[in-house]
């Protein structure tokens, strides 16, 4: 029945119907129409256009994901990624960029830009598909503690604490 087909997972590279269920400043949450599991459409499958900028606020990030499909609105989406995690739970990423949303349609039949997102970083982070060590610290100042080679959303500076990444030996 309809409950036991729930539980399945949809198939890699088929095309789904999804209703969005929440906008995240890192992508679009969908359920995934005849499927218990909900799907990820990370930021940079939403659109093959720039649709945010890395340094945009969440709030920004959000507005702009919400102003291509917000919550509750239907949208084609492709299946470029499935894993089932040790704990049970289940990580689908989607991708609104690789199908018509008009109709439908597979606009890559053949797979190759699915399989190249695969690869990406970005989107297999959010996925927890893999975790990325960085053995280079970024060239960049955090903008909380004045510190640097580390991100504001990496910041350990709680008051007027810092703390000094060691190298490791």
């Amino acid at each position: 029945g309809a409950a036991a087909a729930s539980q399945e997972l949809p198939e890699l590279y088929s095309i789904c119907r999804g209703r969005v269920h929440s906008v995240k400043p890192f992508g679009l949450f969908v359920r995934l129409e005849g499927y218990r599991a909900h799907g990820l459409v990370h930021l940079s499958q939403v659109s093959n256009h720039e649709v945010t900028q890395r340094e945009d606020s969440d709030e920004v990030k959000m507005q702009a994901l919400a102003a291509i499909a917000g919550q509750g609105e239907e949208i084609w989406v492709k299946i470029i990624a499935v894993r089932r995690e040790e704990d049970g739970s289940v990580k689908i990423g989607c991708s609104m960029k690789l199908v018509g949303q008009t109709d439908g349609r597979d606009l890559d039949p053949n797979n190759l830009q699915a399989e190249l997102n695969e690869s990406r970083p970005s989107l297999l982070m959010y996925l927890g598909v893999w975790q990325v060590t960085l053995d280079a610290v970024y060239n960049v100042s955090c903008s909380r503690c004045g510190g640097h080679g580390h991100l504001k959303s990496e910041c350990y500076a709680t008051g007027d604490k810092t703390y000094e990444l060691l190298p490791e030996e």
